[in-house]
């Protein structure tokens, strides 16, 4: 869905564009109306920053509710409120500094709603002679922290720098406190640029802060000269601002894209360091993998916002310039299944040939490992005893219950092989949805529909709030969302359906990036019941 945004004698023109029709819709527009809402916006974001906001999320939403009732008339907020999926927005330049990503839809921000999007509609270059140099496939992170004030930003590079590795991409540079003319040669041969570090605004010049020198409009327009910028530029510093000019926040951004970048990703306000370099770490994990730039930046701010943040607003400050269909690679994981259910819109994903080299990506990132229970002699060995021991036990104690009451009782046609009216598995998806926003519990169910259509010989059926009338199948799949102190968990069970005995049980963090225990699930049924 395409949404284009003209400024035209104080009025602002809409045009909605989709595959089955385009619409106008007008509505007066006053910078007088619009420059308050804005200042009240940057204020409640600068007192999050600072911490003496306790409810932030909650006090931009209605300034948001706010500033998208002046600007989007109610004919139109009608229509978006039943559209979902990506929304590109075409819009001048004279409205860019607008945070469109947080206007709100019926309690929905944009960026929930969504894959959000925005491009620049240029009349004309804004400096003839552009060359043709191309930029070679070069990526370079560059860390500019010269004051030593950012705490997480060569982690940050280090970590954005291992996951491009592990997915392939290659030459790769990490240049932390270059001078300026170091980072702008390397920049003027990347493909893709990650920035970390501190926006800097003045009378005279605003841009990235380097030791010895700010990189601004000047050599951003030199790039466009040369036809050097780079396509794809992650800008995660706190933007070029001067105290009075609400449009200074994407000036970097506008001028990058004139001089031909596709994609940019930047803040409009101040970002907290460490969120941010995990805002980075969780986006770069969905591009990399194959997720389209619009998909991954959902993701990534669903994750932040859900995960024990609910308090945060870091997620809410970035904006997205480029196509958010956009894709880093032609690398793709999904892949068209041969049965759905009831639905027929979700793709089925490939499964994971080696499981081990999934979870060891997991343990080199994310978590910090035991040398001693990690050694692979112990790890094998040790879990071996432990299991040997505890049947022994369950043997010698209840042999008797055991035999006579086992968990699952299916009619075998030979060993190892169940009927083919048992490989039937309805997915209820998960009570109390409330709890997590409709986006990522959407992500999760599906997280787990891919992954069970990957089982060669067993059928997924999707019951998500459809009445049971057919046959009920053999398994039934559910969950249960729930509070856990500062995290939000789900709760999840196979049910055999015939007598409602549980024949799996397990709990997880409600996480829309972790794929774990969607892999985990389709696993137990096919070294379980051979699917």
């Amino acid at each position: 869905m395409n949404l284009k945004v003209l400024l035209s004698t104080g009025n602002l023109i809409y045009t909605l564009s989709s595959s089955r029709k385009s619409r106008k819709f007008t509505v007066e527009y006053s910078t007088e109306v619009i420059f308050p809402v804005l200042t009240e916006l940057q204020t409640a974001f600068h007192h999050q920053i600072t911490g003496s906001d306790k409810s932030a999320v909650d006090h931009i939403k209605i300034i948001c509710t706010k500033l998208t009732n002046n600007l989007i008339p109610a004919t139109l907020r009608k229509e978006l409120s039943h559209s979902s999926g990506k929304l590109t927005l075409e819009v001048e330049e004279d409205l860019f500094f607008i945070p469109w990503e947080l206007l709100v839809i019926e309690n929905r921000f944009f960026c929930d709603q969504f894959e959000t999007g925005r491009l620049l509609i240029q009349n004309s270059p804004s400096v003839d002679g552009i060359g043709t140099h191309q930029t070679s496939n070069q990526t370079t992170i560059i860390v500019s922290d010269p004051g030593s004030s950012l705490s997480s930003s060569i982690e940050e590079g280090e970590t954005i720098l291992a996951l491009l590795k592990k997915y392939g991409h290659k030459n790769i540079t990490l240049l932390i406190n270059p001078t300026m003319d170091k980072a702008l040669s390397a920049i003027s041969e990347s493909f893709l640029l990650h920035f970390i570090g501190h926006g800097f605004s003045s009378e005279i010049a605003s841009g990235w802060k380097f030791s010895d020198a700010t990189l601004g409009i000047k050599e951003i327009r030199q790039l466009q000269i040369n036809g050097s910028a780079p396509k794809f530029i992650f800008s995660n510093a706190c933007p070029p601002r001067s105290s009075n000019n609400l449009e200074s926040p994407v000036s970097n951004a506008v001028e990058f894209i004139k001089a031909g970048t596709l994609v940019f990703i930047g803040s409009h306000w101040d970002l907290k360091d460490k969120e941010a370099s995990d805002f980075a770490g969780a986006f770069y994990l969905e591009l990399a993998s194959g997720k389209s730039v619009g998909a991954s930046l959902q993701s990534s701010r669903s994750q932040l916002s859900v995960q024990g943040r609910e308090k945060s607003i870091t997620w809410a400050t970035y904006f997205l310039c480029g196509k958010p269909e956009f894709k880093l690679s032609d690398n793709n994981t999904n892949d068209i299944n041969d049965f759905i259910g009831h639905r027929g819109d979700l793709p089925a994903k490939n499964s994971y040939e080696d499981l081990g080299e999934k979870l060891k990506h997991y343990d080199e990132l994310w978590t910090k490992k035991n040398k001693f229970w990690h050694h692979r002699f112990i790890q094998k060995y040790a879990k071996l005893s432990l299991w040997l021991l505890i049947l022994a036990t369950l043997g010698i104690l209840f042999s008797n219950v055991y035999l006579s009451s086992r968990p699952l009782r299916v009619v075998f046609q030979r060993q190892g092989e169940i009927l083919p009216e048992n490989r039937r598995i309805d997915f209820m998806g998960f009570s109390n949805k409330d709890i997590l926003n409709e986006v990522s519990n959407e992500k999760i169910e599906q997280c787990f529909i891919r992954h069970l259509t990957t089982l060669k010989s067993g059928k997924i059926f999707d019951k998500r709030g459809i009445p049971s009338k057919n046959i009920p199948s053999f398994f039934t799949v559910s969950g249960k969302i729930f509070k856990d102190e500062n995290s939000i968990r789900i709760f999840l069970m196979v049910h055999r359906t015939s007598d409602r005995a549980i024949l799996y049980a397990d709990d997880f963090l409600a996480s829309t990036t972790d794929e774990f225990p969607c892999l985990k699930l389709a696993e137990w049924f096919k070294s379980k019941y051979h699917f």
